[in-house]
């Protein structure tokens, strides 16, 4: 990769703060800028390995608020905005939708408004958004049929990003990953809690009929 000015949205999150450790050790002569909300899932681990780079500068700022979004993104000027910023547990979805809403769809929106035909986007989505595994598995050109809110905000969000290149022409890829863990993973999710609960000789909880098929990737950077 030549010398790029990246943007990073939700860096500070699990998925995003691995990847910023990767890239800017792996790319010294790029400048990353992370706006991160550095919400209670932030890892402050991350946030202070990350902090050593002389390539990178973070920004606490939430990607709904669009005029300090603007004015952040308007004076990077970057040339690849990579999107991880996104309310992700289903739980919390369930309980909480409002969030979901704000942060997956509302902030997403303001990202594409900012965005001009010579940025790349890559947009961090979800494979929640074509429904259950069971028994299936899943492609690029799979029908969408999320089942949680979490999940509904996240196919929207990529539909907003489809329409854009459509209608604005803006360039993108779209990153339909399953669920990712290793270290710096915040306790929420779905390994920590089932490590926690044998640890602590607590009752470990399943969906249905506990046959439920899980895609796991296992992510980790030293």
């Amino acid at each position: 990769m030549k010398y790029k000015k990246l943007l990073i949205t939700g860096g500070l999150g699990f998925i995003g703060g691995n990847f910023l450790r990767l890239l800017t050790n792996k790319y010294p002569k790029s400048k990353f800028l992370n706006v991160d909300k550095f919400t209670y899932a932030a890892s402050k681990d991350l946030a202070i390995k990350l902090k050593k780079n002389k390539n990178y500068i973070f920004q606490k700022i939430d990607i709904c608020d669009f005029n300090k979004l603007k004015k952040k993104f308007n004076s990077f000027n970057p040339d690849i905005v990579v999107h991880f910023a996104a309310e992700s547990h289903v739980d919390n979805s369930i309980k909480k939708p409002d969030n979901f809403i704000k942060t997956n769809i509302i902030g997403t929106y303001n990202l594409l408004k900012l965005l001009k035909k010579n940025i790349k986007l890559i947009h961090i989505s979800t494979d929640e958004v074509f429904g259950e595994a069971n028994k299936k598995s899943f492609k690029e050109s799979s029908k969408y049929d999320p089942r949680s809110p979490y999940s509904a905000t996240k196919a929207s969000s990529d539909h907003l990003v489809r329409a854009w290149s459509n209608t604005y022409g803006i360039n993108y890829n779209i990153i339909n990953s399953s669920n990712n863990f290793g270290p710096y993973q915040n306790k929420e999710k779905f390994i920590p809690v089932i490590i926690n609960s044998l640890i602590k000789k607590k009752k470990i909880l399943f969906y249905g009929n506990g046959r439920n098929i899980i895609n796991l990737i296992f992510f980790e950077y030293f």
